[in-house]
């Protein structure tokens, strides 16, 4: 399997769970690594599930959560919010639970990257869950988005346990942000993706107009 391939994959299980699992959104961000014992990325608490050092790296610094079945939806990367050395933990990640050596050029179309902009994180000790996504897409919503979501006065970032939302699921799929809350076509575009792949449209339309005006100001 290619590193191409397992992107897509992990991509498309997590934004199928975004979309279908509403009771129970994706965890991106947890206040400890101890608490990741206890809560199930996707298929609740179970005993069988593990952290597990990465390599070398400390366990306060980068763990790998296992729950039960598919590895592509329920494996995933978490890394301290603190942590510098993410990119070359996904490499690891590759490694430890797809047996794929990535090399630069397998990574050159992907930025690897916290779901949850590290900065929105309340503690520098806090967990937030690592992905690869598309480089453009990741660069400008980081741009144009994250930079003034990231406000620490907005009461979401200081908020211990952080969730899937639109607006991250955008970026993953690989949808540039709307320009403000009145950019009514892109929004409307990221709305009506998201109710094809099985969100309510009763919540989902206008939630992208209403997010960007409550996060950018």
């Amino acid at each position: 399997m290619s590193v191409h391939q397992i992107v897509q994959r992990r991509r498309d299980a997590l934004l199928n769970h975004f979309c279908n699992n509403g009771n129970m959104p994706a965890l991106l961000a947890v206040p400890s690594a101890q608490t990741l014992g206890q809560i199930t990325f996707i298929d609740g608490f179970d005993d069988s599930h593990e952290q597990e050092k990465l390599g070398r790296r400390r366990t306060s610094s980068v763990l790998i959560h296992r729950g039960p079945g598919d590895r592509d939806s329920n494996t995933s990367l978490w890394v301290a919010a603190g942590y510098s050395g993410y990119a070359r933990a996904y490499r690891a990640f590759l490694k430890e639970v797809y047996g794929v050596t990535a090399t630069s050029n397998d990574m050159a179309p992907y930025n690897v990257d916290h779901l949850l902009n590290r900065a929105r994180a309340p503690e520098s000790s806090a967990f937030v869950r690592v992905e690869a996504i598309s480089g453009p897409s990741n660069q400008i919503w980081g741009a144009i988005y994250e930079a003034k979501a990231s406000n620490p006065e907005i009461r979401k970032n200081q908020q211990g346990y952080r969730y899937m939302s639109l607006t991250i699921a955008a970026k993953v799929a690989g949808f540039p942000p709307p320009r403000s809350a009145d950019d009514t076509e892109a929004c409307a575009a990221i709305e009506d993706y998201f109710i094809q792949r099985g969100q309510p449209e009763a919540t989902t339309r206008g939630a992208v107009g209403q997010m960007l005006g409550r996060d950018m100001g």
